[in-house]
């Protein structure tokens, strides 16, 4: 619309007004960056490009992000060289004036100030984009009086909410001492299901799309905690859920049904189709309101990326994401359990790094999860959920399977993998001295580590299921064969020692 706005009285009178703005705040916060690298991040708590009232500014301002997020200094020289690779130079006003950017710059412990001038500025020019919005929508004699109420509506309140987050940054901040907070915060987590979920923090869950089972896995967890039932062999008390998908009616119905709940009164649903046109921040509010109205005590968002609206970019951007984060980090500080669902990058990764777009998502939660396929030929409904968390006796991994309809935990990986190892080497080992077999040949075309299968047979060993012969000697390894085959004869197989078990010989095998 131009530097002017023309807000309309009546039918016939206009008057001309200025855009609100403040060029001298705006060169303040941009030179005291460039002074000192420090001011960029009270600045980058407030201002995002858009705030900026002129275009060379915006254009700066974006430029100084993309270096911090590549751990650059923020200095004229590394600014003037990214504008010019980007060909934005020139629409940033030239070298010259860059230079002028650093000139009588008051103090750079003022820039959070400065910082919250032109944010102020940037809400008010949005108001009075609004104004002059509705006075057009209203001479418009083919539109509706209630959607033209309706729309007004929707955009004050997201203009206002905005005003509220100014306000709350403008508040007296609350510093307490230790004894302070050891009175207010309990002393026992609030476990809603332990260890992955508490009340009062963010949790992460990250997976391949469509193929690790996130909205499986979650929904069976939702409908224990309906029920107040045992979760992975951890007890729960029963409680209400609301739960935003990306996915559409036809195809949430197939895992509600999945896991039993349709029909349910405790579980809440809003489908992204039907969050369309209106904010991420909207929306959040509007999910926390409906847990305190129903007394739900966990939040459950599916995926964070599609209802955050983040795309490209974005998603990678760390200041887009905590802005994204910022609604449900102020429903974790008011009680509820939220539970983040995210897909993860096609390269994977360790847990925490895993998840798609910028790792400021799990710098955030307090607890992350992985929920991962387990390596080798494993049944179809087996997982690995790895987690780290700000929580004490969270484990790092543990293998879960859905049996019946219920998750149950089958324990840490390397133990599922030795007891899947031992059935596959109890299938092939022959059942006599004579036919007995190496290792190697016992696990051949499976998808078993040899250090698993090791592990494997030692365990066998030990119980008394398999047995060996050989000397274990290199040119002569180990040979096995059924335990419950053995002859009450001592074996003189290949000319070598009596044939054995762990469980007579008590001493580490040195070559399987």
């Amino acid at each position: 619309m131009g530097a002017d706005l023309r807000v309309a009285f009546d039918a016939g009178q206009t008057l001309e007004r200025k855009f609100p703005h403040n060029l001298e705040a705006e060169r303040s916060v941009l030179g005291a960056i460039l002074l000192d690298n420090e001011a960029f991040h009270p600045a980058i708590k407030v201002l995002q490009p858009a705030d900026f009232f002129l275009d060379g500014h915006r254009r700066i301002f974006a430029r100084m992000i993309k270096l911090s997020e590549m751990n650059h200094a923020i200095d004229l020289v590394t600014l003037n060289d990214a504008l010019e690779r980007a060909g934005e130079l020139e629409a940033a006003g030239g070298s010259a004036y860059l230079s002028a950017l650093v000139d009588g710059v008051p103090r750079i412990s003022h820039v959070e100030h400065y910082a919250r001038i032109v944010s102020q500025k940037a809400l008010l020019r949005k108001l009075a984009g609004f104004g002059d919005r509705i006075c057009q929508r209203a001479f418009d004699a083919r539109l509706d009086p209630l959607e033209v109420l309706n729309q007004a509506a929707q955009e004050l309140e997201f203009l206002s909410s905005q005003y509220r987050v100014e306000a709350w940054a403008e508040r007296k901040l609350a510093f307490r001492t230790g004894a302070e907070l050891a009175r207010e915060a309990p002393a026992a987590t609030e476990w809603i299901a332990r260890p992955w979920l508490a009340a009062g923090s963010i949790t992460e869950l990250a997976g391949k799309v469509k193929l690790a089972g996130k909205t499986t896995f979650v929904t069976h967890l939702v409908a224990a905690l309906l029920d107040g039932a045992p979760f992975l062999g951890q007890a729960t008390s029963p409680m209400r859920v609301v739960y935003l998908t990306e996915q559409p009616p036809a195809s949430f119905r197939v895992a509600m049904e999945r896991a039993r709940l349709v029909g349910r009164d405790d579980f809440v649903v809003l489908h992204r189709k039907d969050t369309v046109g209106d904010s991420w921040e909207t929306v959040a509010r509007s999910a926390v309101e409906e847990c305190k109205r129903r007394d739900a005590k966990l939040l459950v968002v599916d995926t964070l990326g599609r209802f955050a609206g983040l795309r490209g970019d974005s998603e990678n951007n760390a200041g887009d994401a905590l802005l994204a984060l910022e609604p449900l980090e102020t429903a974790a500080g008011e009680g509820l359990g939220v539970l983040v669902i995210r897909h993860e990058r096609k390269s994977g990764g360790l847990v925490g790094d895993a998840g798609r777009g910028s790792s400021a998502y799990a710098g955030v939660a307090d607890v992350v999860l992985s929920l991962r396929r387990p390596y080798g030929n494993t049944r179809p409904t087996v997982r690995v959920i790895q987690a780290i968390s700000r929580f004490d006796d969270v484990p790092d991994e543990v293998v879960v399977e859905l049996l019946d309809g219920t998750f149950v935990s089958l324990g840490r990986a390397a133990d599922v993998a030795a007891r899947e190892a031992e059935d596959i080497i109890l299938a092939a080992a022959p059942s006599s001295e004579q036919e007995a077999m190496i290792v190697d040949d016992l696990v051949e075309g499976a998808s078993v580590r040899r250090s698993t299968a090791q592990r494997a047979v030692k365990g066998l060993l030990k119980t008394g299921k398999l047995a060996r012969t050989c000397s274990g000697k290199r040119g002569n390894p180990f040979r096995y064969f059924i335990a419950e085959k053995l002859s009450a004869q001592t074996s003189t197989l290949y000319g070598q020692k009596e044939t054995e078990t762990l469980e007579a010989d008590g001493s580490e095998e040195a070559d399987l």
